[in-house]
């Protein structure tokens, strides 16, 4: 619990007291890195083949008839960058199903908040980006997080491991570019993102109890076939993902500190959220060992 409250008090240091970013700055610099894409309708933030498109509509605007700027959203929980929770594939236990599990009661509204955060471990998959057939995920094979661990360290609790393709860098452009997203990939005109297979997610969060996996593709379901195996395999095990990330290779292969802010839908199997890192001097490891506790 002290743990827990350090790690508060530091965040709320950090983003109220201007006084800690300039001694940071004055120091070695401690820099926020933005990690999440821009939620617009003139770019492919949905899905085209399920989802409502984003929507901000103008309800009332400054002006004789109202004294305040008021919208009105239509946005579904796979909009931009979002969060998978374990409801999202896990059925409650009582259900009996052969996906039921401890962990199907878990929505957005009761994930715990140490899930959101940890050290981001970045394992580099752009080798593989695009090198599929069309409609058909490159897969990011277990041996590339095994690998991960010959060259730096082993996975364990507390950690984000981090997919990176550069797929959002790529290919997250308005409208009509932006159509090689998503749209292209649905209609199998275009290779689709890259994806884990099953035993990578399982060795992962069943065997090294990584708790927060994501990617920068827009999904962390394997086109075009075990995409739901894929999340289960994880998802089974408390873990949660942060999916349609964006400027991972920014980011060291370790050392810095990983956070993805998820709304708290009653109920919700996913939300749409806001992912940051923070990278350069001593702020991310004080982080980072209050998160691991």
């Amino acid at each position: 619990m002290r743990r827990l409250i350090r790690l508060c008090s530091l965040m709320s240091m950090l983003f109220l007291s201007p006084a800690v970013v300039n001694t940071a700055a004055a120091n070695e610099s401690s820099q926020f890195i933005d990690l999440s894409l821009m939620i617009s309708r003139e770019y492919p933030c949905w899905w085209p083949d399920f989802s409502p498109p984003f929507r901000m509509i103008a309800e009332q605007r400054i002006g004789r008839a109202s004294a305040y700027n008021v919208d009105a959203l239509i946005i579904d929980g796979n909009c931009g960058t979002q969060m998978d929770v374990p409801a999202h594939s896990v059925t409650p236990p009582e259900m009996e199903l052969p996906n039921s599990g401890p962990f199907g009661k878990e929505f957005s509204d009761t994930t715990p908040p140490w899930k959101f955060a940890g050290e981001a471990c970045i394992v580099d998959v752009q080798k593989i980006r695009d090198a599929a057939a069309n409609g058909v995920s490159p897969r990011v094979i277990k041996k590339y997080v095994t690998d991960w661990e010959k060259q730096h360290r082993q996975f364990r609790l507390g950690d984000v491991v981090l997919f990176h393709s550069g797929y959002t860098d790529a290919y997250y452009l308005p409208f009509p570019a932006g159509r090689r997203m998503l749209h292209d990939v649905m209609e199998l005109k275009a290779p689709s993102f890259p994806g884990p297979e099953v035993d990578t997610m399982e060795f992962l969060a069943g065997e090294r109890h990584v708790r927060h996996i994501g990617t920068d593709s827009p999904s962390m379901g394997t086109m075009p076939d075990i995409g739901e195996p894929v999340h289960y395999a994880a998802l089974q095990h408390g873990a949660v993902f942060t999916e349609g990330a964006i400027g991972l290779g920014q980011l060291p292969k370790t050392g810095a500190f990983y956070c993805m802010l998820s709304r708290r839908n009653q109920g919700g199997p996913y939300a749409e959220g806001r992912a940051f890192a923070i990278v350069g001097g001593e702020l991310p490891q004080k982080l980072i060992e209050s998160a691991r506790q």
